[in-house]
């Protein structure tokens, strides 16, 4: 199912509710993790990972939010392995249709991607597509273009092949759902978020070098100090428990 560095003025709420920040997938239905992605245990994080390469993180606001705090999921996620992580996530960003009057290209999640000697590029989005482009209603058509009911067609897989072509290997972080109060219409899109996230479960299942995880493993409705007050982006500890959660998955990649 976009968040900014400091808490967003009523016209830029009214401006996140058509573009979204990250929106949930129900924890009972969408799958949590698929290839490495290990059980989470927010008590007990991963020790660094033996490998020290770079990570990239790109997205919308759910990677975005808490990042003037230095405690945005990315943050967590480096500060947790202990490596250095590049947070490119823009608020607002869709993976299939940026906002037509975005002022600037990252509203395209793939546009900020920039190849380099990237370990891992750990990545989220479609949620703004969802709600912003078909509310969160009859979203089929859409879902297909992002990506299709195999998990091998459509433009996350397509975007995906590219980044593991470089040699860098990806984490597609799913969303978690957002409770009945969510804002911005993003407690209609559970169902559709829930499909978006069981095909991409799928495609890192079938395709070398991608993997998944679902933050609805660690954050669901039945603890909402998980969330910020607009119920739909993840709280300080929301982002904690998400970025440990990530950095299990990758612990255990590279551990295969």
């Amino acid at each position: 199912m976009t968040l900014p560095q400091h808490r967003p003025q009523p016209l830029a709420i009214f401006c996140l509710a058509l573009t979204l920040l990250g929106c949930s997938t129900a924890p009972d239905a969408a799958p949590q993790t698929s290839s490495a992605a290990a059980p989470s245990s927010a008590q007990q994080p991963p020790a660094p990972a033996a490998n020290s390469g770079p990570i990239l993180a790109i997205g919308d606001s759910i990677l975005k939010w808490n990042a003037e705090v230095d405690s945005a999921i990315p943050d967590v996620l480096g500060q947790t392995l202990k490596r250095p992580v590049t947070n490119s996530a823009v608020s607002g960003a869709h993976l299939s249709l940026p906002e037509p009057n975005a002022d600037q290209p990252t509203y395209d999640i793939r546009q900020q991607y920039q190849p380099q000697d990237w370990d891992w590029v750990v990545m989220n989005g479609g949620a703004n597509d969802l709600a912003g482009n078909c509310a969160c209603e009859t979203c089929s058509p859409l879902i297909d273009d992002m990506i299709g009911e195999d998990g091998l067609s459509g433009e996350i897989p397509d975007f995906a092949r590219q980044v593991t072509a470089t040699g860098s290997k990806l984490m597609y972080v799913g969303y978690y759902a957002m409770p009945s109060d969510a804002r911005f219409g993003f407690d209609q899109c559970n169902d559709e978020l829930d499909a978006h996230n069981t095909r991409l479960a799928k495609m890192a299942a079938a395709l070398p070098n991608i993997w998944f995880v679902s933050a609805a493993a660690v954050v669901s409705p039945q603890d909402l100090n998980a969330y910020d007050a607009d119920r739909v982006h993840p709280s300080a500890a929301g982002s904690q428990q998400i970025g440990q959660h990530i950095a299990e998955a990758i612990a255990a990649a590279e551990a295969e």
